[in-house]
């Protein structure tokens, strides 16, 4: 059997740094860049999953919070503007167009001159029954209590004035016709603001 003679080189550390690549450089190893990440990210932007698009949005979200759309404030700012002018809008004194505001109705069933014994104004000039008190184009009931219809009188300098010189009486029609506003329970009440009139629904 012929024999093979095998050598063996041996190298020192010295040798093997000089001699070797030790950069792989084959396997590409170089470090990305950010700027060389997004130029990528960039370019294969349709291909990229959605999937994965997403997951950048939820991570840079957790890490810098929600993203917030600059038109997102302005439509916010414009809705507040409308808000503001509505609220402007319905705060505006309205007016009827035949009963100014602060003035009193009765239906004409209560006139004693209108028919005998339907109950009326008495001897003493007070009307009783069921009273309206006129604000922002509605009529107001005053609740059927004259102490509160004498106290509302004197607020407004009228107590001397003759009911009957004082209310405006009218038909059950015409009554119907004029839209309601908030009850009138005491004296306080008669000073809701135009805003809380308007916007009242029965």
């Amino acid at each position: 059997m012929e024999n093979i003679k095998l050598n063996k080189t041996l190298y020192q550390h010295k040798d093997v740094i000089e001699i070797l690549d030790s950069s792989f450089s084959e396997f590409n190893t170089e470090i990305p860049t950010i700027p060389k990440f997004f130029n990528l990210y960039n370019t294969n932007f349709y291909e990229i999953s959605k999937r994965t698009h997403n997951f950048f949005i939820v991570k840079s979200e957790e890490y810098i919070g929600s993203i917030i759309n600059p038109l997102d404030k302005e439509i916010e700012s414009l809705k507040e503007n409308i808000k503001r002018v509505q609220l402007e809008i319905d705060s505006i004194e309205r007016e009827h167009p035949y009963f100014t505001n602060g003035s009193f109705l009765m239906n004409n069933e209560y006139n004693k001159a209108y028919g005998e014994g339907a109950g009326g104004i008495t001897t003493g000039d007070q009307a009783h029954g069921p009273k309206y008190f006129m604000q922002s184009g509605k009529k107001r009931r005053i609740i059927d209590d004259y102490s509160v219809f004498s106290k509302i009188k004197t607020r407004f300098g009228i107590q001397e004035v003759k009911d009957a010189d004082l209310i405006v009486f009218l038909g059950s029609g015409g009554l119907g016709a004029i839209q309601s506003g908030p009850p009138i329970n005491k004296l306080g009440d008669v000073f809701k603001s135009s805003y809380e009139v308007n916007m009242y629904t029965p």
